[in-house]
């Protein structure tokens, strides 16, 4: 059996969030959204995932500081 890959998609902006779900979902992921580095950082230790698409250009914490952070998780 053949397990699905995980995948994070990190943005603040939700119809990104939501376009990104329906097409990754639809090639057989399993996707969850994150609205934000704090969302981020809550998910990823429990869900540890197989890959993270992250916004760049988010208020707060930024993309490159969540790389940084996952990096060393």
């Amino acid at each position: 059996m053949t397990t699905r890959a995980r995948i994070v998609v990190c943005d603040d902006e939700l119809p990104m969030l939501e376009l990104l779900e329906e097409l990754l979902t639809g090639d057989g992921y399993d996707v969850t959204m994150a609205r934000g580095g704090a969302e981020l950082r809550a998910i990823v230790p429990t869900l540890r995932p197989d890959l993270v698409i992250c916004d760049l250009r988010m208020p707060g914490e930024d993309g490159l500081s969540l790389t940084r952070w996952l990096r060393s998780e």
